[in-house]
């Protein structure tokens, strides 16, 4: 929060957010504070970012039972009021989907690619999930470019912000490049409710 979204608050990006209920169980990197979800819901709240729910402590989906799977969706749903699910480590199948549907209007995977527009499945959202290894500004650029050209809807990942160590991190200077570029790209800059609320009430 202390990096990131200030920087993206900078470029007049609105975020979505997600962040477990019990995240203070969930495994962080060393040295990294966590924050609690109330803290989460108004800084939300205060700076107009969506927050997303991720279920109670980042278990994978698939490998619960129905009912399991349906406490953490309701619990986290209730407890977050969102309504974009972020499925925890991306994990899900056809009977997941079916239960998130019954709590949410979207749900992001980890699967790589562009989305259409509409997307073609609401509960199935692909990404481009940043990393140490995959991160350059140039590369993101032309993503975006991408994009762009081809009227498509990309959603762009983001873990970490100056993790050394952390596989899923990227620098604050490469970040605050590519975020400079996009700005001035003419394409809309939405969160994933705000498009889900645009496609899904036509």
């Amino acid at each position: 929060m202390s990096e990131a979204l200030p920087l993206f608050e900078k470029y007049g990006f609105r975020a979505t957010v997600a962040v477990p209920v019990n995240a203070k169980k969930v495994v962080v990197p060393p040295n990294t504070s966590v924050l609690s979800l109330d803290t989460w819901k108004d800084y939300c709240a205060k700076k107009g970012h969506e927050l997303a729910a991720h279920g109670l402590s980042h278990v994978p989906l698939p490998s619960l039972s129905d009912e399991q799977i349906q406490k953490e969706l309701k619990e986290s749903k209730e407890k977050t009021n969102a309504t974009t699910l972020i499925y925890p480590g991306g994990a899900f199948d056809k009977r997941v989907k079916e239960i998130s549907s019954q709590y949410f209007s979207a749900a992001r995977t980890t699967k790589r690619g562009w989305e259409n527009l509409p997307p073609k499945d609401f509960f199935a959202l692909n990404t481009f999930n940043a990393s140490r290894n995959n991160f350059s500004v140039l590369k993101w650029n032309l993503w975006a470019l991408k994009a762009y050209w081809g009227n498509k809807w990309l959603i762009e990942t983001y873990h970490h912000v100056n993790q050394a160590n952390e596989l899923h991190s990227v620098q604050l200077h490469s970040l605050e490049s590519h975020l400079r570029f996009i700005r001035h790209l003419p394409v809309r800059f939405a969160t994933i409710a705000e498009v889900a609320s645009t496609y899904q009430t036509k």
